[in-house]
C-alpha cells in the first residue's frame, strides 16, 4: 500500500531563516521516501512537505531525521492510497 503524508514544519524560534536554508539538505535523504513538494509558508508553520512512501515506517524515519538533525517541530498527517 502506498502512503501519502503531509509534514508541517516549525523552525526553532529566532533561527527560522537559517534553519529553513538547511531544510533542503535534510529532505530526500531517507531511502524509499519520495518528496513531492516543499512549500515555505508564513504563519503557524514555516514549511510544508508533501511526500509518499511504501509504508509508515519510512515516513516516520523521514520525519524523525528532520526533527533531530534540524531541531524542527513537526506535525504529520498520513493517508493511504
Amino acid at each position: 500500500m502506498n502512503m501519502k503524508a503531509v509534514v508541517l514544519i516549525k523552525a526553532p524560534a529566532g533561527s527560522e531563516i537559517k534553519a529553513l536554508r538547511e531544510l533542503p539538505s535534510l529532505v530526500g535523504s531517507v531511502e524509499g521516501v519520495t518528496v513531492n513538494d516543499t512549500l515555505y509558508t508564513f504563519g503557524r508553520f514555516d514549511a510544508v512537505i508533501s511526500l509518499s512512501a511504501s509504508d509508515t515506517g519510512k515516513i516516520v524515519s523521514f520525519v524523525e531525521q528532520i526533527r533531530q538533525k534540524g531541531n524542527f517541530v513537526t506535525e504529520t498527517l498520513l493517508g493511504a492510497e
